[in-house]
């Protein structure tokens, strides 16, 4: 993240002093938002925005803001509060401590604690124990005058989590027993950070101890309903069952799934996974374990107590496909039907089917044409499944099965490039890539000169790109399905990079072939919006027509009704009034929607301004 729009600072630093120095009493002790009700509002419009998915739009309006606001010392920290709240809220921990550090020194100390706070949480998210036990010594040693007890305490708290994060157990020991003494054994944090204490140190009915008090987790915050719940499965306390469906229930709490809460939907996952293994849920099992490598940061678990590892998903596949076979009685050595099997799975049981492909995958006694195929279909399967780049990425990057990128199955290598260009991983891509302009051998040629053209353009060598892409669109019929797709997405890659026209060319001559009838759907659309783009309105108007007669069949009747509704402004801006007309009326005769016929009879009245 770049804030390109904040001052450095020697300049936050001065305007800070200056503003704390011209303060009267007055201005203290009066509410920022009778200083500067109108930043106020925009604060709360910008943390709206962040909560519904926004983020760059709401730390754009703070950038803005904060920029208007260097006058005002208040208004400037509690739109700084508001950026940082941001971070913590959406799990952006290394955006959070860059910023941090950006920060000047002479911060207000009610501030400056705050968010020191919050750099040590962001320190530990991240493994970085020792920069974050070294932030933590300096807060609780600055002195405690005027301090809140309950922020006291937190500090001590997380000086006890990093050194359960680092595996330190001695010290843990040594500073919880003193915590207790000052807080109690029911206090909270107490139980809490004993709970998994013990659990790391694989005694789960010590840990039940500290989950009889109210302060248990039982109907608290997520990370302490997980340990509970842990503790209450690995001590036999509880039916595997019984803590399977409690699990499943927490799953449903919309807080666990926040970014911030990443730590804790980790815990509840493996939860899941003990739990469903003991039960012997199959699928609830291998969904678990999934889970669990896709919440892994950068290969890496999140929590000392949660160390799936890529080889344990590999083995369940595995383990999985015999129990699947053996109960469809497959025949071992006769693979094709296995084949057939997990086809028909992979949408009531996608986990089953995903097993069976493996089996399929790693039995070298599987000829090599079924061997690739499963390697499609689980790579397909398993990468449209909820993070699903990050488990591929875990099963084949940080596997001991593929120690490097030169050991990948030539279609894994190719879909792990794609899924990272998708996902503007562009680091990724090229270290997977290497020499990307050499096809590797026994790779698809077609696959691998449509990646070609998306590597090129990453690289600014957009002309280069162009020049294969026309090439393989000359060649569409040699085309599959899922290459067309992929021809269309690279397509669109070098409209992005600003190759309109070079773009406009190929989509036409895409669209005059033989295509599935999503894919032609969306070309018109897109063609449709370009043209409209240039002006062109008359071109627009025609495409947009027959991406609507040319919906997809799940496609509803209003969403064939918003694109004519398109058509027909291109229409009347292409000049062609009475044809926009005639579509305006048979529109407005079509809907039920009281408020979509006012909105239709408007642009109606307004064909008349038009030239």
């Amino acid at each position: 993240m770049r804030f390109n729009h904040l001052l450095p600072p020697l300049a936050l630093t001065l305007i800070l002093a200056a503003g704390l120095a011209s303060h009267t009493s007055h201005a203290e002790n009066t509410p920022p938002t009778e200083q500067n009700p109108s930043a106020l509002n925009a604060l709360a419009e910008a943390a709206s925005f962040a909560r519904s998915g926004a983020i760059n739009l709401a730390l754009a309006q703070l950038n803005q803001l904060q920029a208007a606001s260097i006058s005002s010392t208040d208004t400037w920290l509690q739109i700084e509060r508001t950026r940082l709240e941001i971070y913590q809220q959406q799990g952006m921990w290394p955006e959070l401590t860059r910023r941090y550090r950006q920060l000047p020194d002479d911060l207000p100390t009610d501030f400056s604690r705050w968010a020191s706070t919050e750099y040590a949480v962001a320190l530990i998210e991240l493994g970085e124990v020792s920069a974050a036990r070294d932030t933590l010594l300096r807060l609780i040693w600055s002195g405690s005058q005027g301090l809140d007890e309950n922020l006291f305490s937190r500090w001590r708290a997380l000086l006890i989590q990093s050194y359960l994060r680092e595996d330190n157990r001695e010290d843990a020991h040594i500073a919880l027993r003193r915590f207790e003494q000052d807080y109690g054994a029911s206090y909270r944090d107490t139980a809490q950070l004993y709970t998994r204490l013990w659990l790391v140190e694989d005694k789960p009915k010590q840990a039940l101890r500290y989950l009889d008090g109210p302060q248990s987790g039982s109907g608290s915050e997520p990370n302490a309903t997980a340990l509970a719940l842990l503790a209450q499965l690995r001590s036999k306390q509880s039916l595997p069952e019984v803590v399977l469906k409690r699990a499943l229930q927490q799953l449903q709490d919309h807080n666990i799934h926040a970014p911030s809460q990443h730590a804790a939907l980790a815990l509840l996952w493996l939860v899941i996974a003990e739990a469903a293994q003991s039960s012997g849920d199959d699928l609830r099992y291998l969904d678990a374990l999934e889970q669990l490598l896709g919440l892994r940061r950068n290969g890496r678990p999140t929590d000392l107590l949660v160390h799936t590892t890529p080889e344990q998903l590999w083995q369940a596949y595995l383990d999985s496909a015999q129990r699947v076979s053996n109960q469809a009685q497959l025949l071992i050595g006769s693979y094709e039907p296995w084949y057939a099997l997990a086809e028909s799975l992979l949408h009531e049981k996608p986990q089953h089917a995903r097993a069976l492909l493996v089996e399929l995958i790693l039995n070298k006694a599987v000829n090599e044409n079924l061997m690739r195929r499963a390697e499609k279909l689980f790579f397909r399967s398993l990468g449209s499944a909820a993070n699903g780049r990050q488990i591929l990425n875990a099963l084949y990057l940080n596997s001991e099965r593929y120690p490097n990128p030169e050991a990948l199955p030539p279609t894994v290598l190719h879909g792990l490039i794609q899924l990272a260009l998708n996902s503007a991983d562009i680091a990724l891509a090229f270290r997977l890539a290497g020499d990307f302009q050499r096809t590797p051998e026994d790779a698809n040629i077609i696959d691998w000169k449509i990646l070609q053209t998306r590597l090129l353009i990453v690289a600014k060598q957009s002309e280069q790109a162009a020049i294969l892409l026309d090439a393989l669109v000359q060649q569409q019929e040699q085309l599959d399905k899922n290459q067309l797709n992929d021809l269309y997405v690279a397509i669109g890659d070098l409209r992005a990079s600003g190759k309109r026209d070079d773009s406009i060319a190929l989509y036409h001559t895409l669209v005059r072939g033989k295509l599935p009838a999503t894919l032609r759907h969306n070309l018109l659309f897109v063609l449709g919006e370009l043209h409209e783009s240039k002006a062109d309105y008359r071109q627009a108007a025609r495409f947009y027509l027959r991406a609507s007669e040319q919906t997809p069949p799940s496609s509803s009747e209003q969403y064939s009704a918003a694109i004519r509704q398109r058509a027909a402004k291109m229409l009347g801006m292409g000049g062609y009034k009475n044809d926009a007309r005639a579509l305006y009326r048979a529109l407005m005769e079509g809907t039920h929607d009281a408020q979509e016929r006012t909105l239709l009879q408007s642009e109606f009245q307004q064909l008349g301004y038009l030239p």
